[in-house]
Protein backbone atom coordinates (compact mmCIF):
# COMPACT_ATOMS: atom_id res chain seq x y z
CA UNK A 1 0.00 0.00 0.00
CA UNK A 2 1.01 3.60 -0.67
CA UNK A 3 -1.39 6.07 0.94
CA UNK A 4 -4.77 5.15 -0.60
CA UNK A 5 -3.26 3.13 -3.42
CA UNK A 6 -2.90 -0.66 -3.53
CA UNK A 7 0.15 -1.69 -5.58
CA UNK A 8 -0.84 -4.50 -7.97
CA UNK A 9 2.22 -5.30 -10.08
CA UNK A 10 5.31 -3.93 -11.83
CA UNK A 11 4.68 -2.53 -15.36
CA UNK A 12 8.19 -1.49 -16.39
CA UNK A 13 11.59 -0.34 -15.15
CA UNK A 14 13.88 2.33 -16.57
CA UNK A 15 17.03 4.22 -15.74
CA UNK A 16 15.38 6.60 -13.25
CA UNK A 17 12.71 4.43 -11.69
CA UNK A 18 10.01 1.78 -11.79
CA UNK A 19 6.38 2.07 -12.90
CA UNK A 20 3.70 0.10 -11.04
CA UNK A 21 0.04 -0.62 -11.74
CA UNK A 22 -2.04 0.35 -8.70
CA UNK A 23 -5.68 0.91 -7.69
CA UNK A 24 -7.17 3.68 -5.57
CA UNK A 25 -9.01 1.69 -2.89
CA UNK A 26 -11.81 4.26 -2.46
CA UNK A 27 -12.37 5.41 -6.05
CA UNK A 28 -11.69 1.94 -7.50
CA UNK A 29 -9.63 3.54 -10.25
CA UNK A 30 -6.50 2.04 -11.79
CA UNK A 31 -3.46 4.31 -11.90
CA UNK A 32 0.22 4.10 -12.81
CA UNK A 33 2.69 5.02 -10.07
CA UNK A 34 6.23 5.98 -11.03
CA UNK A 35 8.81 5.57 -8.25
CA UNK A 36 12.26 7.15 -8.33
CA UNK A 37 14.97 4.53 -7.73
CA UNK A 38 15.97 4.49 -4.06
CA UNK A 39 19.68 4.87 -4.88
CA UNK A 40 18.88 8.11 -6.77
CA UNK A 41 16.83 9.81 -4.07
CA UNK A 42 20.00 10.97 -2.29
CA UNK A 43 21.16 12.77 -5.44
CA UNK A 44 19.75 16.33 -5.51
CA UNK A 45 19.98 16.50 -9.32
CA UNK A 46 17.81 13.41 -9.80
CA UNK A 47 15.37 14.61 -7.13
CA UNK A 48 15.05 17.92 -8.95
CA UNK A 49 14.56 16.18 -12.32
CA UNK A 50 11.85 13.89 -10.87
CA UNK A 51 10.00 16.79 -9.25
CA UNK A 52 10.42 18.76 -12.49
CA UNK A 53 8.70 15.96 -14.44
CA UNK A 54 5.74 16.10 -12.03
CA UNK A 55 5.48 19.88 -12.40
CA UNK A 56 5.63 19.66 -16.18
CA UNK A 57 2.91 16.96 -16.33
CA UNK A 58 0.75 19.11 -14.04
CA UNK A 59 0.89 21.90 -16.66
CA UNK A 60 -0.09 19.63 -19.55
CA UNK A 61 -3.82 19.01 -19.72
CA UNK A 62 -4.15 17.41 -23.16
CA UNK A 63 -6.01 14.31 -24.36
CA UNK A 64 -2.84 12.85 -25.89
CA UNK A 65 -0.54 13.48 -22.92
CA UNK A 66 -0.55 11.30 -19.81
CA UNK A 67 -2.34 13.04 -16.88
CA UNK A 68 -0.88 13.41 -13.38
CA UNK A 69 -3.08 12.84 -10.31
CA UNK A 70 -0.71 13.24 -7.38
CA UNK A 71 2.87 13.61 -6.14
CA UNK A 72 3.85 11.71 -3.00
CA UNK A 73 6.96 11.95 -0.81
CA UNK A 74 7.04 9.26 1.87
CA UNK A 75 9.95 7.84 3.91
CA UNK A 76 12.44 9.71 1.70
CA UNK A 77 10.98 8.06 -1.42
CA UNK A 78 9.39 9.95 -4.34
CA UNK A 79 6.31 8.87 -6.32
CA UNK A 80 4.28 10.32 -9.22
CA UNK A 81 0.69 9.04 -9.50
CA UNK A 82 -0.44 9.15 -13.14
CA UNK A 83 -3.21 8.09 -15.48
CA UNK A 84 -2.99 4.41 -16.44
CA UNK A 85 -3.25 3.70 -20.18
CA UNK A 86 -3.61 0.18 -21.57
CA UNK A 87 -1.98 -0.41 -24.94
CA UNK A 88 1.33 -0.89 -26.75
CA UNK A 89 4.25 1.48 -26.83
CA UNK A 90 4.77 2.77 -30.35
CA UNK A 91 7.87 0.62 -30.90
CA UNK A 92 5.88 -2.47 -29.83
CA UNK A 93 2.99 -1.29 -32.04
CA UNK A 94 5.28 -1.03 -35.10
CA UNK A 95 6.88 -4.38 -34.29
CA UNK A 96 3.47 -6.05 -34.05
CA UNK A 97 2.47 -4.76 -37.48
CA UNK A 98 5.88 -5.86 -38.93
CA UNK A 99 5.21 -4.08 -42.24
CA UNK A 100 4.39 -0.36 -42.45
CA UNK A 101 0.79 0.36 -41.51
CA UNK A 102 -1.58 2.02 -43.96
CA UNK A 103 -0.46 5.58 -44.68
CA UNK A 104 -3.78 7.25 -43.80
CA UNK A 105 -3.88 5.40 -40.47
CA UNK A 106 -0.26 6.29 -39.71
CA UNK A 107 -0.86 9.98 -40.42
CA UNK A 108 -3.97 10.09 -38.18
CA UNK A 109 -1.89 8.74 -35.27
CA UNK A 110 0.98 11.11 -36.04
CA UNK A 111 -1.35 14.11 -36.30
CA UNK A 112 -2.45 13.49 -32.69
CA UNK A 113 1.19 13.13 -31.62
CA UNK A 114 1.94 16.49 -33.26
CA UNK A 115 -1.04 18.03 -31.48
CA UNK A 116 0.29 16.86 -28.10
CA UNK A 117 3.80 18.23 -28.64
CA UNK A 118 2.40 21.43 -30.14
CA UNK A 119 0.45 21.95 -26.91
CA UNK A 120 3.57 21.25 -24.83
CA UNK A 121 5.52 23.83 -26.82
CA UNK A 122 2.76 26.39 -26.24
CA UNK A 123 3.31 25.84 -22.51
CA UNK A 124 7.02 26.54 -22.95
CA UNK A 125 8.12 22.88 -22.67
CA UNK A 126 10.66 21.08 -24.88
CA UNK A 127 10.51 17.28 -24.51
CA UNK A 128 14.08 16.45 -25.76
CA UNK A 129 13.63 12.66 -25.65
CA UNK A 130 11.01 11.84 -28.30
CA UNK A 131 11.14 8.15 -29.30
CA UNK A 132 8.63 5.33 -29.91
CA UNK A 133 9.04 3.82 -26.43
CA UNK A 134 7.86 7.11 -24.87
CA UNK A 135 4.51 6.96 -26.71
CA UNK A 136 1.76 4.43 -26.06
CA UNK A 137 -1.06 3.64 -28.53
CA UNK A 138 -4.35 2.14 -27.30
CA UNK A 139 -6.72 -0.14 -29.21
CA UNK A 140 -8.49 2.90 -30.73
CA UNK A 141 -5.22 4.24 -32.20
CA UNK A 142 -5.15 7.04 -29.62
CA UNK A 143 -1.53 7.91 -28.74
CA UNK A 144 -0.42 9.15 -25.30
CA UNK A 145 2.92 10.83 -24.56
CA UNK A 146 4.33 9.10 -21.46
CA UNK A 147 7.69 10.37 -20.34
CA UNK A 148 8.74 13.96 -19.67
CA UNK A 149 11.68 12.91 -17.51
CA UNK A 150 14.27 15.18 -19.17
CA UNK A 151 11.89 17.77 -20.59
CA UNK A 152 12.89 21.38 -20.09
CA UNK A 153 10.90 24.47 -19.17
CA UNK A 154 12.25 27.09 -21.57
CA UNK A 155 11.40 29.96 -19.24
CA UNK A 156 13.12 28.30 -16.29
CA UNK A 157 15.96 30.20 -14.60
CA UNK A 158 17.89 26.99 -13.95
CA UNK A 159 18.90 24.16 -16.23
CA UNK A 160 18.84 20.50 -15.27
CA UNK A 161 21.68 19.79 -17.70
CA UNK A 162 24.84 21.65 -18.51
CA UNK A 163 25.84 22.87 -21.96
CA UNK A 164 27.81 20.11 -23.67
CA UNK A 165 25.71 17.31 -22.16
CA UNK A 166 23.75 15.09 -24.54
CA UNK A 167 20.28 14.16 -23.28
CA UNK A 168 17.96 11.86 -25.20
CA UNK A 169 18.04 8.64 -27.22
CA UNK A 170 20.78 8.66 -29.82
CA UNK A 171 18.82 7.52 -32.90
CA UNK A 172 16.35 10.41 -32.49
CA UNK A 173 18.77 13.14 -31.41
CA UNK A 174 19.04 16.32 -33.43
CA UNK A 175 22.50 17.43 -34.65
CA UNK A 176 22.57 20.18 -32.01
CA UNK A 177 21.87 17.59 -29.29
CA UNK A 178 24.69 15.36 -30.57
CA UNK A 179 27.04 18.36 -30.40
CA UNK A 180 25.83 19.29 -26.91
CA UNK A 181 24.63 22.73 -27.99
CA UNK A 182 21.75 24.75 -26.60
CA UNK A 183 18.41 23.51 -27.90
CA UNK A 184 14.89 24.80 -28.39
CA UNK A 185 11.54 23.58 -29.79
CA UNK A 186 13.11 22.80 -33.15
CA UNK A 187 15.06 19.87 -31.68
CA UNK A 188 11.69 18.19 -30.98
CA UNK A 189 10.66 18.88 -34.59
CA UNK A 190 13.77 17.04 -35.82
CA UNK A 191 12.99 14.02 -33.58
CA UNK A 192 9.38 14.03 -34.77
CA UNK A 193 10.61 13.94 -38.38
CA UNK A 194 12.65 10.81 -37.60
CA UNK A 195 9.62 9.34 -35.81
CA UNK A 196 7.33 10.01 -38.80
CA UNK A 197 9.81 8.33 -41.15
CA UNK A 198 9.85 5.24 -38.90
CA UNK A 199 6.05 5.12 -38.58
CA UNK A 200 5.66 5.21 -42.37
CA UNK A 201 8.46 2.75 -43.21
CA UNK A 202 9.28 0.70 -40.06
CA UNK A 203 12.88 1.84 -40.66
CA UNK A 204 15.20 4.55 -39.40
CA UNK A 205 16.10 7.25 -41.93
CA UNK A 206 19.85 6.68 -42.08
CA UNK A 207 21.93 4.05 -43.86
CA UNK A 208 23.66 2.83 -40.68
CA UNK A 209 25.69 -0.35 -41.06
CA UNK A 210 27.75 -0.96 -37.91
CA UNK A 211 25.40 0.54 -35.28
CA UNK A 212 28.34 2.01 -33.38
CA UNK A 213 27.67 5.21 -31.47
CA UNK A 214 30.29 7.03 -33.56
CA UNK A 215 28.69 6.04 -36.88
CA UNK A 216 25.19 6.95 -35.71
CA UNK A 217 26.33 10.40 -34.61
CA UNK A 218 28.34 10.82 -37.83
CA UNK A 219 25.22 10.01 -39.90
CA UNK A 220 23.11 12.48 -37.91
CA UNK A 221 25.67 15.24 -38.46
CA UNK A 222 26.56 14.55 -42.12
CA UNK A 223 24.01 12.33 -43.92
CA UNK A 224 20.75 13.50 -45.42
CA UNK A 225 17.87 11.25 -44.44
CA UNK A 226 16.93 8.51 -46.91
CA UNK A 227 14.15 9.01 -49.44
CA UNK A 228 11.32 6.55 -49.96
CA UNK A 229 8.44 6.15 -52.40
CA UNK A 230 5.25 7.32 -50.76
CA UNK A 231 2.48 9.70 -51.86
CA UNK A 232 4.71 12.10 -53.80
CA UNK A 233 8.05 13.82 -53.77
CA UNK A 234 6.41 16.48 -51.64
CA UNK A 235 6.31 14.03 -48.72
CA UNK A 236 10.04 13.44 -48.96
CA UNK A 237 10.46 17.23 -49.02
CA UNK A 238 8.50 17.47 -45.75
CA UNK A 239 10.75 14.91 -44.06
CA UNK A 240 13.90 16.54 -45.42
CA UNK A 241 12.75 19.89 -44.02
CA UNK A 242 11.78 18.48 -40.62
CA UNK A 243 15.18 16.75 -40.31
CA UNK A 244 17.35 19.55 -41.70
CA UNK A 245 20.79 19.77 -40.07
CA UNK A 246 20.44 23.50 -39.42
CA UNK A 247 17.51 24.32 -37.09
CA UNK A 248 16.84 27.47 -39.12
CA UNK A 249 16.06 25.30 -42.17
CA UNK A 250 13.44 23.20 -40.37
CA UNK A 251 9.79 23.89 -39.71
CA UNK A 252 9.94 26.55 -37.04
CA UNK A 253 6.77 25.41 -35.27
CA UNK A 254 4.67 22.27 -34.89
CA UNK A 255 1.86 24.17 -36.65
CA UNK A 256 3.99 24.60 -39.79
CA UNK A 257 4.86 20.89 -39.71
CA UNK A 258 1.21 19.87 -39.32
CA UNK A 259 -0.05 22.24 -42.05
CA UNK A 260 2.47 20.83 -44.56
CA UNK A 261 1.20 17.28 -43.93
CA UNK A 262 -2.46 18.33 -44.03
CA UNK A 263 -1.91 20.01 -47.39
CA UNK A 264 -0.84 16.67 -48.90
CA UNK A 265 -3.77 14.90 -47.21
CA UNK A 266 -6.21 17.40 -48.73
CA UNK A 267 -4.81 16.84 -52.23
CA UNK A 268 -5.09 13.07 -51.81
CA UNK A 269 -8.55 13.02 -50.18
CA UNK A 270 -10.04 15.32 -52.85
CA UNK A 271 -8.19 13.41 -55.60
CA UNK A 272 -6.79 16.67 -56.98
CA UNK A 273 -3.89 16.61 -59.39
CA UNK A 274 -0.72 18.42 -58.31
CA UNK A 275 -0.14 21.68 -60.13
CA UNK A 276 2.64 20.25 -62.27
CA UNK A 277 0.17 17.67 -63.76
CA UNK A 278 -2.36 20.22 -65.00
CA UNK A 279 -2.51 21.28 -68.73
CA UNK A 280 -0.46 24.37 -69.58
CA UNK A 281 -3.47 26.17 -71.17
CA UNK A 282 -7.24 25.90 -70.95
CA UNK A 283 -9.10 27.05 -74.14
CA UNK A 284 -12.66 28.30 -73.66
CA UNK A 285 -14.79 28.65 -76.86
CA UNK A 286 -16.87 31.82 -77.33
CA UNK A 287 -19.09 30.47 -80.21
CA UNK A 288 -22.73 31.54 -80.46
CA UNK A 289 -25.55 28.96 -80.25
CA UNK A 290 -25.67 28.90 -84.07
CA UNK A 291 -21.94 28.27 -84.36
CA UNK A 292 -22.17 25.49 -81.75
CA UNK A 293 -25.04 23.79 -83.64
CA UNK A 294 -23.14 23.90 -86.97
CA UNK A 295 -20.05 22.60 -85.24
CA UNK A 296 -22.03 19.66 -83.77
CA UNK A 297 -23.53 18.73 -87.19
CA UNK A 298 -20.13 18.90 -88.85
CA UNK A 299 -18.73 16.69 -86.12
CA UNK A 300 -21.46 14.05 -86.73
CA UNK A 301 -20.72 13.92 -90.50
CA UNK A 302 -16.99 13.70 -89.84
CA UNK A 303 -17.40 10.91 -87.26
CA UNK A 304 -19.71 8.94 -89.64
CA UNK A 305 -17.02 8.91 -92.34
CA UNK A 306 -14.44 7.78 -89.79
CA UNK A 307 -16.64 4.86 -88.65
CA UNK A 308 -17.02 3.49 -92.25
CA UNK A 309 -13.24 3.71 -92.73
CA UNK A 310 -12.54 1.84 -89.47
CA UNK A 311 -15.05 -0.91 -90.39
CA UNK A 312 -13.48 -1.59 -93.83
CA UNK A 313 -9.96 -1.52 -92.36
CA UNK A 314 -10.96 -4.10 -89.75
CA UNK A 315 -12.36 -6.50 -92.40
CA UNK A 316 -9.15 -6.28 -94.47
CA UNK A 317 -6.95 -6.96 -91.41
CA UNK A 318 -9.01 -10.05 -90.45
CA UNK A 319 -8.76 -11.52 -93.98
CA UNK A 320 -4.98 -10.99 -94.09
CA UNK A 321 -4.63 -12.61 -90.63
CA UNK A 322 -6.41 -15.82 -91.71
CA UNK A 323 -4.37 -16.08 -94.97
CA UNK A 324 -1.05 -15.73 -93.09
CA UNK A 325 -2.13 -18.28 -90.47
CA UNK A 326 -3.01 -20.85 -93.16
CA UNK A 327 0.33 -20.40 -94.97
CA UNK A 328 2.36 -20.74 -91.74
CA UNK A 329 0.58 -23.99 -90.79
CA UNK A 330 1.23 -25.43 -94.24
CA UNK A 331 4.90 -24.57 -93.96
CA UNK A 332 5.20 -26.23 -90.51
CA UNK A 333 3.68 -29.52 -91.80
CA UNK A 334 6.03 -29.79 -94.82
CA UNK A 335 9.31 -28.64 -93.29
CA UNK A 336 10.95 -30.50 -90.39
CA UNK A 337 12.41 -28.36 -87.62
CA UNK A 338 16.16 -28.93 -87.25
CA UNK A 339 18.20 -26.98 -84.75
CA UNK A 340 21.97 -27.13 -84.46
CA UNK A 341 21.95 -24.70 -81.54
CA UNK A 342 22.92 -26.19 -78.15
CA UNK A 343 20.12 -26.30 -75.60
CA UNK A 344 20.62 -23.73 -72.84
CA UNK A 345 19.68 -25.16 -69.45
CA UNK A 346 17.08 -23.17 -67.55
CA UNK A 347 18.64 -21.13 -64.79
CA UNK A 348 17.41 -22.18 -61.35
CA UNK A 349 16.13 -19.47 -59.03
CA UNK A 350 18.31 -18.86 -55.97
CA UNK A 351 16.55 -20.71 -53.11
CA UNK A 352 17.89 -18.15 -50.60
CA UNK A 353 15.47 -15.59 -52.06
CA UNK A 354 12.47 -17.61 -50.94
CA UNK A 355 13.38 -17.97 -47.26
CA UNK A 356 11.15 -16.10 -44.80
CA UNK A 357 13.31 -15.53 -41.72
CA UNK A 358 10.81 -13.80 -39.39
CA UNK A 359 10.09 -15.96 -36.34
CA UNK A 360 11.34 -17.22 -32.99
CA UNK A 361 14.43 -19.41 -32.65
CA UNK A 362 16.09 -21.05 -29.67
CA UNK A 363 19.19 -23.13 -29.09
CA UNK A 364 22.52 -23.27 -27.30
CA UNK A 365 25.87 -21.57 -27.21
CA UNK A 366 28.92 -22.97 -25.40
CA UNK A 367 28.88 -24.14 -21.75
CA UNK A 368 25.19 -25.01 -21.84
CA UNK A 369 24.23 -21.37 -22.30
CA UNK A 370 20.76 -21.04 -23.87
CA UNK A 371 19.95 -18.41 -26.47
CA UNK A 372 16.53 -17.23 -27.63
CA UNK A 373 16.13 -15.01 -30.71
CA UNK A 374 13.08 -13.31 -32.19
CA UNK A 375 13.44 -11.86 -35.71
CA UNK A 376 10.85 -9.45 -37.12
CA UNK A 377 10.41 -6.69 -39.70
CA UNK A 378 12.21 -8.65 -42.45
CA UNK A 379 11.96 -6.79 -45.78
CA UNK A 380 14.14 -9.08 -47.88
CA UNK A 381 17.40 -7.47 -46.78
CA UNK A 382 17.18 -5.96 -43.28
CA UNK A 383 15.42 -6.98 -40.09
CA UNK A 384 15.21 -6.26 -36.37
CA UNK A 385 15.06 -8.53 -33.38
CA UNK A 386 15.31 -9.22 -29.67
CA UNK A 387 17.61 -11.82 -28.12
CA UNK A 388 17.89 -13.21 -24.61
CA UNK A 389 20.89 -15.14 -23.29
CA UNK A 390 20.50 -17.46 -20.29
CA UNK A 391 24.05 -18.01 -19.03
CA UNK A 392 24.77 -21.52 -17.80
CA UNK A 393 26.62 -20.18 -14.76
CA UNK A 394 24.21 -17.33 -13.92
CA UNK A 395 21.50 -17.36 -11.26
CA UNK A 396 19.51 -14.77 -13.20
CA UNK A 397 16.55 -16.82 -14.45
CA UNK A 398 15.28 -13.88 -16.51
CA UNK A 399 18.39 -13.87 -18.68
CA UNK A 400 19.99 -10.85 -20.36
CA UNK A 401 17.87 -9.27 -23.09
CA UNK A 402 19.02 -6.85 -25.79
CA UNK A 403 17.66 -5.64 -29.15
CA UNK A 404 19.60 -6.07 -32.37
CA UNK A 405 19.46 -5.19 -36.05
CA UNK A 406 20.47 -7.46 -38.86
CA UNK A 407 21.26 -7.94 -42.52
CA UNK A 408 20.45 -10.89 -44.77
CA UNK A 409 22.64 -11.84 -47.74
CA UNK A 410 20.35 -13.24 -50.44
CA UNK A 411 23.24 -14.85 -52.31
CA UNK A 412 24.32 -17.32 -49.64
CA UNK A 413 21.52 -17.29 -46.99
CA UNK A 414 23.85 -15.55 -44.52
CA UNK A 415 22.49 -13.62 -41.52
CA UNK A 416 24.47 -10.99 -39.59
CA UNK A 417 22.99 -9.61 -36.35
CA UNK A 418 24.44 -6.60 -34.52
CA UNK A 419 23.40 -5.98 -30.92
CA UNK A 420 22.33 -2.44 -30.03
CA UNK A 421 25.48 -0.66 -28.81
CA UNK A 422 23.41 1.62 -26.55
CA UNK A 423 22.08 -1.36 -24.62
CA UNK A 424 24.55 -4.20 -24.88
CA UNK A 425 27.99 -4.15 -26.47
CA UNK A 426 28.38 -7.94 -26.57
CA UNK A 427 29.12 -8.40 -30.26
CA UNK A 428 27.71 -9.74 -33.49
CA UNK A 429 26.31 -13.07 -34.62
CA UNK A 430 27.07 -14.43 -38.10
CA UNK A 431 25.29 -17.52 -39.34
CA UNK A 432 23.49 -19.28 -42.17
CA UNK A 433 19.82 -20.19 -42.26
CA UNK A 434 18.78 -23.53 -43.70
CA UNK A 435 16.85 -23.58 -46.97
CA UNK A 436 13.70 -24.71 -45.13
CA UNK A 437 14.06 -21.73 -42.75
CA UNK A 438 13.98 -24.00 -39.69
CA UNK A 439 17.48 -23.59 -38.30
CA UNK A 440 20.38 -21.13 -38.05
CA UNK A 441 23.99 -22.16 -37.38
CA UNK A 442 26.98 -19.89 -37.05
CA UNK A 443 29.42 -18.09 -34.76
CA UNK A 444 29.17 -15.40 -32.09
CA UNK A 445 32.02 -12.87 -32.16
CA UNK A 446 32.37 -11.16 -28.76
CA UNK A 447 33.64 -7.58 -28.59
CA UNK A 448 34.82 -7.87 -24.99
CA UNK A 449 37.43 -10.62 -25.42
CA UNK A 450 37.55 -11.21 -29.20
CA UNK A 451 36.27 -14.72 -28.60
CA UNK A 452 34.32 -16.75 -31.14
CA UNK A 453 31.73 -19.33 -30.09
CA UNK A 454 29.50 -21.49 -32.26
CA UNK A 455 25.71 -21.65 -31.93
CA UNK A 456 22.86 -23.77 -33.25
CA UNK A 457 19.29 -22.46 -33.28
CA UNK A 458 15.99 -24.08 -34.27
CA UNK A 459 12.74 -22.34 -35.19
CA UNK A 460 10.05 -22.73 -32.53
Amino acid sequence: MLKNYQILNLISEGGMGKVFLARHITLDREVAIKKLHSELTANPDFQLRFVNEAKILAKLNHSNIISIFDFIEENSEYYIVMEYVSGLTLDEFLKKNVIPIEESRALKIFDKILSAFGFAHEQGIVHRDIKPSNIIVNQNDEPKILDFGIAKLMQSNHSLTKTGTKMGSLYYMSPEQVLGKDIDYRTDIYSLGVLLFEILTCKLPYNIKSDTEYEIMDCILKQDILEFNITSNKFNNILQKACAKNPNDRFQTITEFSEAINKINTLRDNKLQPEYCLPDKTIISKNTDYDLQNSANASKIKNSGKNIFYLLSGIVIIVIFFILTYLMNQNRESTPVISNQPQIPQQLENPCLKIEIDGKYSGTIKDGTKWEVEIYGFNGTNFKGINTIYWGFSKNTNGMTAPFKGEYDKNNCQIIMYEDPEVNKSGKFVGKISLDGKSITGDWFRYSDNGSYSFNLSRK
